[in-house]
């Protein structure tokens, strides 16, 4: 079976592929030949324009004669590049060349020797653009004779480029068919060998998962509710993170704790609630540890600035076990006030936990 889908896939992606490259042939082929209609019609244009620029050139005076010229000279050029484009191709003007068979037997072949009366008539017209006024007539009367029969053969091969491009389409008409017609085969056969087949074989493996699905319900809700608690462990872990991270930020974003305190205890509040906060501190020689800043509940023996001695206190024993204490006050606070003395201020003040 797996052949199989892999030759149908194969033969989609073929399918596809072939449609997509006639289409793009067609698409370039039609703006080809649009192009060519234009320029083509252009030149009917430009003929014109060179003939009344040659006129001008015998009825205005030596200043407008110059300006005239030079128009004269850029009609020459534009009509003579589109006509070699037309035959041999220009990027630039987006023209391809390689004109059709009738295309060629109209610029090459009789009657109307398209190719030949063109230049002809580029050539008379870049003389009379360099010609003396005195010498003017002549060139412009033949100009005139030459202009009646060019304008007939240059209708006749924009009406050639039109007539091409109906052929072209006619073409493309065809090739989209059978681009269809493949396509709706390549279906049939796919549906009957490959798809049917698959359909069936779909059907057993359904029955066999709606079974094992039934049996994996009870799991997935018993691990959803483990994921949930789980996510809500999280989710206070990333919490606390947080916070912790903000108390980091706020810590290192100044030497001058006085000016950070109070951002301080706002952030360890969060995490911590807390009726008083005290940075202390310890001076090891003296035995003692100084409040530095307080807030909270005030403690008038621990107000900042007085120093309390280190023996029978809470900090002496943070030190000597090198690691954090929380101590709480279950019944007896006199109790504790015994075990450590340091904190019978604090005890008296109604603060009955410490961390």
């Amino acid at each position: 079976m797996t052949f199989r889908y892999l030759l149908a896939l194969a033969v989609v992606a073929l399918l596809a592929v072939g449609t997509f490259a006639v289409g793009q042939r067609n698409i370039a082929r039609e703006r080809d030949h649009d192009t060519q209609i234009n320029v083509a019609g252009r030149q009917r244009m430009l003929s014109q324009r060179i003939a009344l620029f040659s006129l001008q050139r015998t009825m205005v005076d030596s200043q407008a004669r110059a300006t005239t010229r030079a128009e004269l000279l850029d009609a020459i050029d534009l009509m003579e590049r589109s006509h070699e484009g037309l035959i041999s191709g220009d990027a630039d003007l987006g023209l391809p060349g390689n004109p059709s068979a009738g295309s060629r037997a109209i610029l090459f072949e009789s009657p109307a020797y398209l190719d030949t009366q063109v230049r002809a008539y580029l050539a008379t017209a870049r003389a009379a653009a360099t010609a003396k006024p005195a010498d003017l007539a002549p060139l412009e009367q033949r100009l005139n004779t030459m202009a009646p029969e060019l304008l007939l053969d240059l209708d006749a091969a924009v009406t050639q480029y039109l007539l091409d491009t109906e052929s072209d389409q006619r073409s493309h008409a065809v090739l989209d068919a059978i681009a269809l017609g493949a396509t709706a085969v390549a279906l049939v056969v796919m549906a009957l060998f490959v798809f049917q087949p698959m359909v069936r074989r779909v059907r057993r493996e359904t029955g066999a998962l709606e079974t094992l699905s039934r049996s994996l319900e009870q799991r997935v809700a018993e691990r959803t509710e483990e994921l949930t608690a789980a996510t809500e462990t999280l989710a206070r872990d990333a919490e606390e993170r947080s916070k912790l991270a903000e108390i980091g930020r706020i810590v290192s974003s100044s030497l001058d704790i006085e000016q950070i305190y109070q951002q301080f205890v706002a952030q360890v509040r969060k995490l911590i609630p807390a009726d008083r906060i005290a940075i202390c501190r310890i001076d090891p020689g003296a035995g003692t540890f100084t409040t530095m800043y307080a807030t909270g509940v005030e403690v008038a023996a621990r107000a900042p600035g007085i120093a309390t001695p280190l023996e029978g206190s809470l900090t002496a024993r943070v030190i000597s076990r090198r690691r954090g204490l929380i101590v709480g006050v279950s019944e007896d606070p006199a109790a504790l006030a015994n075990e450590l003395p340091g904190l019978a201020a604090m005890l008296e003040s109604g603060i009955r936990s410490f961390l």
